[in-house]
């Protein structure tokens, strides 16, 4: 939560090539008024936020939805999705490619809970895409974690209308 350190961590970073950070975002206090988020707050919020070097390197969030999630339905979403625009969509640091930003979600089941359907889960995907136009961006990438060596789980992800799957959480499967 320094903002000397994250000013080394930049330093380092860029110097080995590095474009961007991914930090993990937890959501604090619950989904019906966000005030600050778990962990998150400390070393993105206090430390990159506020470090001299931020401008060297972009940023972007994965929605650690495993832990204290909170999100109920689409209204809970809401206001998470209202704090990511203002906090984080709409600073110019935010990691994007052809002016997408992206976005990595933790846990699918989680996130399908959130919804209550893939169907819902896939409504909430397609307005994001949709709504991140009104920062200026051309659309929205959404990574969903997972090891990547279960075709039928990763054709769920396609079918929500997940961009990519991305290996996150390292364990005895992942080589796979």
């Amino acid at each position: 939560g320094l903002p000397e350190v994250a000013d080394w961590e930049t330093k380092m970073l860029v110097e080995h090539g590095f474009d961007f950070q991914h930090y993990c975002w937890y959501l604090g206090n619950g989904a019906s008024v966000i005030k600050e988020p778990r962990l998150t707050d400390a070393a993105l919020h206090d430390g990159f936020f506020n470090s001299k070097y931020s401008g060297m390197i972009d940023f972007m969030i994965m929605w650690e939805n495993n832990a204290n999630a909170n999100c109920k339905n689409f209204n809970d979403f809401m206001n998470i999705w209202n704090y990511w625009c203002d906090w984080y969509f709409s600073d110019s640091r935010y990691f994007a490619i052809n002016n997408k930003p992206v976005l990595t979600i933790y846990r699918y089941q989680k996130f399908i809970e959130c919804f209550g359907s893939e169907a819902e889960a896939k409504k909430a995907i397609d307005f994001m895409k949709k709504d991140i136009k009104k920062l200026g961006y051309d659309g929205m990438i959404i990574l969903m974690c997972d090891r990547g060596n279960d075709a039928a789980q990763n054709k769920k992800f396609a079918n929500i209308g997940a961009d990519a799957m991305v290996a996150y959480t390292f364990g005895e499967a992942s080589y796979d």
